[in-house]
């Protein structure tokens, strides 16, 4: 018997979780900077979801029969009342009417329909594996975005929104989705060794956490797109070490080595002419390096030269904003330069643009990342992704 189904059924939802961390409307909310009219009818959703999600516990509670499991249940459910008095303190706080009888937005109707239909037709485990990604969620982003949070910046006083990251990224939250993930995995033992017909197995669990992951990222959806989108005119994205796991230049002069090594001649650089007689594996490895070091040099030497601060009248240091353009206009002939060096040493030019485009579709990227970009794409945002490496230009 697996004890620690909870802990399975997360690291199987993480690409939606980091999606989740890395959506615009969280990222804007760690960071202060989310528009106040999106935190109000956040806030107003939320607490919408709250009282089903209390009402499922209630309909959980009178399925158990375990009465060390009913007082656990008990315990979330006054944690859950908790969370719905943070929510009514906001709501004061921020002028937001949470008794409107105004329809909710149709994300958080589906989410409740889901959870509801959940509580009444499925066992305690069923109902947890719907309830857990919530608080295990909600534990994993306010713990992230408290300890990524900009030097400098003190949630309680410099973020708008910090009492929101503060009291999902402490510890005592992250204990509450803790005690319910081991209520999921004891609940879940429970009813397989009573050997009843009914008893959920791990694919109906995986089914309900994940749609209920899916639930969650569509609720940051629906308030990104109603109300964020047009304020978005595009987001530019690094790609090499930023969307991949690791900077990705490395596999071009192992593309061109194993060309080399296949002795094909390289064609005229204007498609006329004779052609080219092709680097030895041993000539692309060191022009490499060499290459390497050149610019590695020249870089460091470059940014040895930065200068960003100039002389306040009060002595302290302020932030020279010209010295920093200059410094990005510098790196960016910099930049110029090194690649008219490395195209005009061909070290990379035997490679096959068949390889390439092979081996840039198996570049492994990190987890959300696709989910990301998929959801800006949905919502009808640009998106530029910038790669020195992989561009055609």
């Amino acid at each position: 018997m697996n004890t620690d189904v909870s802990a399975r059924l997360w690291r199987e939802s993480s690409p939606m979780a980091f999606s989740a961390l890395h959506h615009p409307f969280v990222v804007a909310l760690g960071a202060g900077k989310l528009p106040l009219d999106c935190f109000q009818a956040y806030i107003k959703e939320d607490a919408y979801f709250l009282a089903a999600f209390m009402k499922a516990y209630a309909f959980a509670i009178t399925k158990c029969s375990d009465p060390l499991a009913i007082r656990t249940f008990v315990d979330l459910l006054k944690g859950c009342r908790d969370e719905v008095e943070m929510h009514e303190a906001f709501a004061k706080k921020w002028g937001v009417s949470l008794n409107s009888e105004a329809m909710p937005l149709a994300a958080t109707k589906c989410y409740t329909s889901f959870l509801l239909h959940t509580a009444k037709t499925g066992s305690p485990a069923c109902i947890l594996a719907a309830m857990t990604p919530c608080m295990r969620l909600y534990a994993f982003l306010g713990r992230s975005l408290k300890t990524s949070a900009p030097a400098g910046l003190d949630n309680k006083n410099d973020n708008k929104y910090g009492e929101w990251v503060e009291q999902y990224g402490c510890i005592e939250f992250e204990q509450i989705a803790k005690s319910t993930e081991e209520l999921l995995d004891r609940m879940l033992a429970a009813e397989q060794a009573s050997g009843a017909p009914n008893a959920p197995s791990y694919a109906t669990l995986s089914s309900l956490y994940s749609y209920a992951m899916k639930c969650e990222v569509a609720f940051f959806d629906a308030h990104f797109t109603a109300r964020l989108s047009p304020k978005v005119s595009m987001v530019c994205l690094d790609f090499d070490g930023t969307c991949t796991e690791d900077d990705t230049m490395t596999l071009l002069p192992a593309l061109a080595a194993e060309a080399a090594r296949s002795g094909l001649p390289l064609p005229p650089p204007s498609g006329e002419g004779d052609v080219i007689a092709p680097l030895t594996a041993e000539e692309v490895e060191s022009t490499w390096v060499a290459l390497k070091k050149s610019y590695i040099d020249g870089f460091n030497m470059l940014v040895g030269s930065l200068d960003t601060s100039e002389s306040a009248e009060d002595g302290a240091a302020a932030f020279n904003v010209a010295g920093l353009a200059e410094f990005l206009a510098k790196v960016a002939e910099y930049e110029v330069e090194m690649n008219d060096r490395a195209a005009n040493s061909k070290v990379l030019a035997g490679i096959p643009f068949e390889d390439i485009a092979t081996t840039a579709c198996v570049l492994p990227v990190r987890e959300g990342c696709l989910n990301l970009l998929s959801h800006l794409k949905t919502s009808g945002v640009p998106v530029a992704v910038i790669s020195i490496n992989w561009s055609p230009y």
